[in-house]
């Protein structure tokens, strides 16, 4: 952890070390010592308290940490790992200072093979547009006779002729000088005294994201911030990229937002945590038990934030948030409204401040109060894509450049010309002149092709893609359809794309889960597909290396769109949807999934246990959860599945001594919080998923899975993940909601061990249900129609059901609920039926059983006063209210002499 904290550590080592060396010097000095005891005294004093606070922050960091880790997503970086960086000399502008004028550029030493230009001039009046700073090149353009003894612009060829002479004089440069000086000006002006926000608008392809990516890497940002901040501040940087085409719901969304701004911020403010997280600070002081996954949580996070920008809430310190790709925000239009809003709202007060990019869309236009709050980067952009492209060209040709000198500048200026300010149209437009002077093509046919370019990114992607042989295109376009309908994240892996062309096959992929012997390596696969993206997408599909913390082995590669404009025209060209018609297939879910067991079948043991262990929860099984699961699958694709998966026995023979580290894995839950443990059940998984037909052939098959195992249940399954069909067809079936599975704590294994005990599946259900329902303001209404199938079985007694309650934060019971009160509070569409199923069992009961139940915790009193019950033991009733969350957590829950406490973890599959 790079914390501030632990820099702390290291001070306060160095401080104890110099305090205790210049103590110990004194005591030596027995004379010293004598005639000054105080200096020896406050010597003392310094080490005690430089000791004491060494020991509080030793104690803190651990704790810190662990608040860290559950803000922390792994994804939270991709966006800006995976983006290039600027060029060097582009977007320098931003902060240096630029001065024009004189008669030819500083790297030519000659006028020898200039290239002609009516706009040229012989002499320079050297017009001077702002101070005497290097450009953007880090060269002085000064007035005067030439100089050529100065060297060269960083990354060009001394001996390449240049026509900047005549690009920086004409009227259009100079009207971007000048446009770029305000620009400058605003920009460093907001960044060391202003307040508010300050946007970054910009045409698709622009270079927005790589402009903000430059401002958030660069020294000059972070000082500023600091005069900003002032004497007895602390200045506070933090950075959030919206990624659309990511796929993950966390990097194009509020949450996302939030936990990136907040980790970046308390990793520089660790002493913050406990102000912004106070109920797990004292969790963590006090040595309370919690479960990861449900230690800190949405609203948690969200309260953080709102706490952290809250006007005049830390006046210590000044935070400014770079915020890029707002129009990448997930939802409509006016979702994207509300988050300018919201942007609006957090930089209102003096202390908080944000710069934020994004297209120039209309739900953006009052982001700001006046247009010295705001730039459009694609109209101050030309020289940077001058030196973007020749470099381009340079770079590619270094060997060659001769061949090419007398003219390339000249087309490099025509690129600049049409580009507009787009970046990535001149890249493509460049790549397209590379590829015909790699092959010698003449100056006039390049100029032809640079004539014929279509003037806007679309048109340019069509004619990338019109070069292609119709089977080819037919081909690449599946590609592009694949990964731009794709519904899961991470993105495809690479390998997948090998077998675009067998989906039309029905029984593609082997449903035995077998590995056909026409079937490469996965590496060879992945090397395969890699050149073949390449070739036929024109570069318009990347690849890129899995990271170690999405669960694949280093070393595979997933599949995106080099620039989030492509998957835009892909979705929205005719030519392609004609495409995805003529292939219906190809964008079903079905098909991704059958793509994954590919995949699976395709991999070794290790590599299969891991992809599937790693993604099967979150993101591809569980797909439900982003949104809503696709339907029922076909019976034999999933068959496919449980091979693949089931197929895991083999490794419990004695001659594999890995048995632990390549199992397929299951979950176990706690309030609806999921986290793998043990062997996968892949019937409980179909159940979960409401896999309906699948899950009743295979209780048809073998009718004992009807009855659960006891350490896991189909109907359990179903139950807790809302599946109403699934739960009311295993019920005329034959499964019971009587049925027991084993509870035991989390850190150990379900099946052994002394702490687990059977508990029926309506109760594992119910207490699930109210725990969930106290941690958020909602829970869905199938759930409550799932109790009311559960109660309706005449064994099933809920009216003897208790709930202990414990504030948030603490494991001291304070207050009690009824299920009676739990249904009156949340007022389910259901709560008369399922208020008289509940009173079916009451009678006389209902009061012994409250009494019981309190006797339970008060022995001293008598159970047969039903006055004890009215004064509830010292127990305060709790009132939930619908539609509100809650600070009290389930802490204990009763059913009959049944006890459960909040930590018992059940095994879903």
């Amino acid at each position: 952890m790079s914390a501030e904290s632990a820099a702390l550590l290291s001070t306060l080592r160095e401080g104890v070390l110099k305090a205790v060396t210049q103590l110990v010097d004194k005591g030596n000095q027995d004379k010293l010592a004598e005639t000054h005891p105080n200096e020896v005294r406050d010597g003392m004093l310094k080490v005690q308290q430089l000791l004491q606070t060494l020991s509080s922050t030793m104690t803190a960091i651990p704790k810190e940490n662990i608040i860290l880790q559950h803000i922390f997503f792994s994804s939270m970086n991709s966006r800006e790992q995976n983006m290039d960086s600027a060029e060097e000399g582009t977007f320098a502008w931003i902060f240096e200072e630029e001065k024009v004028g004189s008669t030819q550029a500083e790297d030519e030493p000659n006028d020898v093979n200039r290239p002609k230009s009516s706009s040229a001039s012989t002499v320079g009046t050297g017009t001077s547009v702002s101070g005497d700073s290097s450009y953007g090149t880090g060269s002085n353009f000064n007035d005067g006779p030439q100089n050529n003894s100065r060297s060269p612009s960083p990354g060009f060829s001394k001996d390449v002729p240049d026509i900047m002479n005549s690009y920086r004089n004409d009227n259009i440069r100079q009207q971007e000088l000048a446009k770029r000086l305000t620009a400058r000006t605003n920009f460093t002006t907001w960044l060391r005294e202003g307040g508010g926000i300050f946007h970054i608008s910009g045409k698709a392809g622009s270079g927005k994201s790589t402009l903000m990516k430059f401002l958030c890497s660069h020294e000059r940002t972070k000082e500023e911030l600091r005069v900003w901040a002032g004497k007895g501040k602390k200045a506070v940087f933090a950075r959030f990229y919206f990624w659309k085409s990511s796929g993950d719901n966390l990097q194009m969304s509020m949450p996302g937002l939030h936990r990136s701004i907040l980790f970046e911020t308390l990793k520089y403010c660790p002493y913050l945590i406990p102000e912004l997280f106070q109920r797990q600070w004292e969790m963590l002081s006090n040595d309370v038990p919690y479960v990861p996954g449900d230690f800190i949580n949405y609203f948690d996070v969200r309260n953080a934030f709102e706490a952290l920008t809250a006007k005049a809430s830390f006046p210590q310190h000044r935070f400014c948030f770079f915020v890029d790709g707002l129009d990448e925000h997930e939802g409509h239009m006016t979702d994207q409204v509300k988050l300018a809003r919201d942007l609006q709202r957090w930089a209102s007060g003096g202390d908080v401040k944000i710069c934020a990019s994004s297209r120039p869309y209309i739900q953006f236009d009052k982001l700001v109060p006046s247009d010295d709050r705001r730039i459009y980067l694609h109209e101050l952009t030309r020289h940077d894509i001058y030196l973007f492209s020749r470099k381009m060209i340079e770079n590619s040709l270094k060997d060659d450049l001769e061949r090419v000198r007398s003219y390339y500048l000249s087309l490099v200026e025509k690129v600049v010309e049409r580009s507009e300010g787009v970046f990535l149209w001149a890249r493509l437009v460049i790549c397209s002149l590379l590829e015909g002077m790699f092959r010698h093509d003449k100056e006039a046919v390049l100029e032809h092709k640079l004539e014929v370019s279509p003037p806007d990114i679309n048109g340019l992607y069509t004619e990338l893609l019109n070069t292609l042989s119709p089977d080819d295109r037919v081909r690449a376009e599946k590609m592009m359809l694949l990964t731009a309908h794709n519904v899961f994240y991470p993105p495809l892996s690479s390998v997948v794309y090998a077998f675009i062309d067998q989906l039309s096959d029905l029984h593609f992929p082997p449903r035995d889960g077998k590995k056909p012997v026409s079937w490469g390596s996965t590496d060879e696969t992945a090397e395969d597909v890699q050149l073949q993206l390449k070739s036929l997408t024109k570069g318009l599909l990347e690849t890129v290396p899995f990271r170690e913390d999405n669960g694949y082995v280093t070393g595979r590669c997933f599949v995106q769109f080099f620039h989030r404009t492509v998957r835009d025209f892909v979705l929205e060209n005719s030519k392609l949807n004609d495409t995805a018609r003529n292939f219906q297939n190809l964008t079903k879910v079905e098909t991704y999934y059958r793509l994954w067991l590919a995949e699976l079948i395709l991999e070794d043991l290790p590599a299969r246990v891991k992809a599937w262990n790693a993604l099967h929860l979150d993101f591809r099984l569980g797909f439900r959860l982003r949104g809503g699961f696709p339907g029922e699958l076909p019976f034999d694709l999933l068959e496919g599945f449980s091979r693949v998966v089931e197929d895991g026995d083999t490794i419990s023979k004695p001659t594999i001594d890995y048995r632990s580290k390549y199992v397929f894995r299951g979950i176990s839950c706690k309030a609806n919080l999921w986290y793998s443990k043990g062997r996968v059940s892949f019937v409980s998984l179909a159940a979960c998923i409401g896999q309906r037909e699948y899950v009743l052939q295979k209780t048809t098959d073998n009718p004992e899975l009807l009855r659960g195992n006891g350490e896991s249940h189909v109907l359990l399954s179903a139950a807790l993940n809302g599946m109403i069909d699934v739960v009311r067809a295993l019920l005329q079936k034959g499964s019971s909601p009587m049925d027991c599975v084993s509870g035991g704590y989390r850190n150990q294994p379900l099946a052994e061990g002394t702490e687990t005990e059977a508990i029926p599946i309506w109760v594992v259900f119910l207490v699930h249900l109210v725990a969930y329902r106290l941690k958020l303001p909602f829970v869905e209404v199938v759930k409550y129609q799932i109790l009311e199938l559960f109660l309706q079985d005449q064994r099933v007694d809920a009216s003897n059901c208790w709930f202990l309650l414990s504030e948030a934060g603490t494991r001291q019971e304070t207050h009690f609920m009824t299920l009676e009160q739990f249904i009156q509070g949340e007022k389910p569409n259901n709560m008369d039926k399922l208020l008289v199923l509940l009173k079916r069992g009451n009678g006389s009961s209902y009061v012994n059983s409250a009494a019981h139940f309190l006797s339970k915790f008060t022995p001293f009193l008598k159970e047969t006063k039903p006055a004890l019950y009215e004064k509830t033991c010292g127990y305060i009733p709790f009132h939930l209210e619908k539609g509100k969350g809650s600070r009290m957590r389930c802490f204990i829950a009763i059913y009959g002499d049944l006890r459960i406490d909040s930590e018992v973890a059940i095994k879903l599959f």
